[in-house]
């Protein structure tokens, strides 16, 4: 899977956070769409899904979980990135056993964790991308 073919969707209020995301996966010239509330990103990804979403925590328009939940229904294989600036336990596992891949504390100022889980995820896709192309042999 290329890299432009990939599509990032950042559900986030904080304009600072949204540029930090949107100029990494810039960079490495993927697809992606910045909104401020889970309305709106939720509308996104039914517009056209995505390979990653990084949803913020504590939305005042939606309930995190059923977001989570309802992504995962839309398309499974979504990696799901819960971000927050609070540490709660109880979010953590909720998202979790609702599938979310992981669940970053902001400040996201550990660029590393973020290069892994687009590392994964672009393996995890090219595989599927492999095994899709040889069935159609």
């Amino acid at each position: 899977m290329m890299p432009k073919d990939f599509r990032v969707l950042i559900i986030e209020p904080s304009e600072d956070v949204q540029k930090q995301l949107s100029s990494f996966f810039e960079e490495k010239k993927c697809q992606v769409i910045t909104v401020a509330d889970g309305d709106q990103g939720l509308k996104e990804f039914q517009n056209k899904p995505f390979h990653i979403v990084f949803s913020h925590v504590d939305q005042a328009d939606t309930d995190d979980l059923a977001f989570l939940t309802e992504i995962k229904k839309m398309r499974g294989d979504t990696f799901v990135i819960m971000t927050a600036t609070e540490k709660n336990l109880t979010n953590v596992l909720m998202s979790r056993s609702q599938g979310a891949y992981d669940y970053l504390f902001k400040p996201l100022s550990d660029l590393k964790k973020i290069q892994y889980i687009y590392s994964q995820s672009l393996v995890y896709f090219s595989r599927w991308e492999k095994i899709v192309a040889e069935i159609k042999k």
